[in-house]
């Protein structure tokens, strides 16, 4: 479908606009908590690109995962990837689930 280079690209586009966000408007995650605050949020230290990759191709081959957002998706796979613990990516995997499927594009 995609090559592996547009899909990263795709996400480090993704992730320079979060640091964006981020610089302009303070915004709390439920995984920041356990770690370095909203920028580590979205990032796994030590963790190569491919691996990223792989880890969100894995995320999105659930059927259930499959509307949620590339930012939520990156954010879940990478506290995955940090150790957050399991009940943690559950809520927050639960919660994105939900979100996305009572957007209102869904109604």
């Amino acid at each position: 479908m995609f090559s592996p280079d547009s899909k990263i690209s795709y996400i480090e586009g993704v992730k320079a606009g979060l640091g964006m966000a981020v610089v302009r408007t303070p915004v709390d995650s439920p995984c920041d908590v356990l770690n370095k605050g909203t920028v580590a949020a979205f990032s796994a230290e030590g963790f190569t690109q491919g691996e990223i990759l792989e880890a969100v191709d894995r995320f999105y081959d659930q059927p259930e995962n499959l509307l949620i957002k590339i930012t939520d998706a990156l954010e879940i796979v990478s506290a995955k990837a940090r150790g957050v613990p399991q009940d943690v990516i559950e809520t927050k995997t639960s919660q994105r689930r939900r979100a996305a499927n009572e957007a209102p594009e869904r109604k």
